[in-house]
């Protein structure tokens, strides 16, 4: 009798020691397999907008803010022309799709649609994290040159969203950390009077509408006039106001570019960033070329005796054009004058080490190149 209550008690240890062996070992592929799992959906939380100035500390970030699965970034934009509005990017993005392996958007179904406006605000939460789940395909459809597919080559958005700082930060969740690494991004600048005004003038011309809700630079027929409360609100209370303004004119917060990549740095490798003066461009387009060309990684050669064009988009609409007063002009001037100083400063040293083939960026040529009346 007590024998066989000790063989069945050495039987129940057995078992119990069985149990917890197999425990263990499913345990461990339960782990394993979380862990695959986390390899394939990263979480990166953006809604602070707090992280650390290098983009390696923020890609370490994580929570549920943008997940990534299975999907083929390869077939999405690695090339982005940022900007700035008015200063040249359609002529650049038309030189870029020439070459065999740089491809836009089907938009109009041309395969040469220059400008996605993906990442311009609709589609996102303030988080980063997109607002609809089938934004994601609907991006990738407009994405389809068979001569840039599955990695054959590269698409390129050549929307102008430098202004909108919360468009670097939807860029950043979009992209998974792999990604995100090699992503290549080009900003060409122009004195920012003559930006404004050109920017002023394009709306009016072609979108007609004054008080037009879907461009808050046509708010104001007196846009150009720098009274006492504009010179309170727009230089004083935000000027270190970052990107467009939601509620209020945002004329003001296009061209101060320094704050712009200031917030871009906090996302991206200053490496990651091609910054041209667009008097550069037209001064020297052979160089300028080459600097792309080494920037992207294209073949040697390409880029030479580009007749770089420049667009003056003729008016739609034969709509009146308010004269720019020189004591306005003068007094915009007076207010970018700082920023363009921080921004030679940040571009050619503070901002970090640039790419290899970047030109030296020299100041802008004189706000007073831009006609005005006395």
């Amino acid at each position: 009798m007590t024998l066989s209550i000790l063989l069945s008690s050495s039987n129940m240890y057995i078992v119990i020691i069985i149990l917890l062996l197999i425990s263990i070992v499913y345990g461990k592929n339960l782990r394993s397999e979380s862990t695959n799992e986390e390899a394939i959906n990263y979480n990166y939380n953006n809604s602070s907008r707090s992280l650390a100035s290098s983009p390696s500390s923020a890609s370490s970030t994580t929570s549920a803010a943008a997940s990534y699965t299975k999907r083929d970034y390869s077939n999405l934009p690695q090339v982005f022309l940022l900007g700035a509005q008015k200063a040249g990017t359609e002529s650049m993005f038309d030189v870029l799709i020439k070459h065999k392996v740089l491809c836009g958007s089907n938009g109009e179904g041309s395969g040469n649609w220059k400008e996605s406006h993906f990442f311009r605000g609709l589609n996102f939460n303030n988080d980063g994290t997109l607002k609809k789940p089938g934004l994601w395909d609907l991006y990738q459809k407009g994405y389809d040159d068979p001569k840039c597919m599955n990695g054959k080559g590269r698409f390129v958005d050549g929307t102008p969203i430098l202004h909108s700082c919360q468009a670097i930060m939807d860029i950043y969740s979009f992209y998974p950390p792999d990604v995100r690494e090699k992503l290549k991004f080009i900003v060409i600048l122009r004195e920012p009077v003559s930006r404004d005004w050109s920017g002023f003038t394009f709306g009016l011309t072609h979108y007609h509408h004054f008080n037009e809700k879907s461009d808050p630079i046509l708010k104001d027929k007196d846009a150009f006039v720098i009274n006492e409360k504009k010179k309170e609100y727009f230089f004083k209370k935000k000027a270190e106001h970052c990107g467009d303004d939601p509620d209020d004119l945002n004329l003001y917060f296009r061209s101060r570019y320094v704050l712009q990549f200031e917030e871009f740095i906090k996302y991206f490798r200053r490496d990651q960033l091609l910054i041209f003066n667009v008097e550069f461009i037209f001064d020297d387009p052979d160089a300028a070329m080459e600097a792309v060309r080494l920037f992207l990684g294209l073949e040697e050669g390409w880029g030479k005796n580009i007749n770089f064009p420049w667009y003056s988009h003729p008016p739609n609409f034969k709509e009146k054009v308010p004269p720019l007063y020189c004591k306005d002009r003068d007094a915009l001037a007076a207010f970018y004058k700082p920023f363009n100083d921080r921004l030679y400063s940040w571009i050619n040293k503070e901002g970090g080490q640039p790419p290899a083939s970047e030109p030296y960026f020299k100041p802008f040529k004189s706000h007073e190149d831009v006609a005005c009346v006395p």
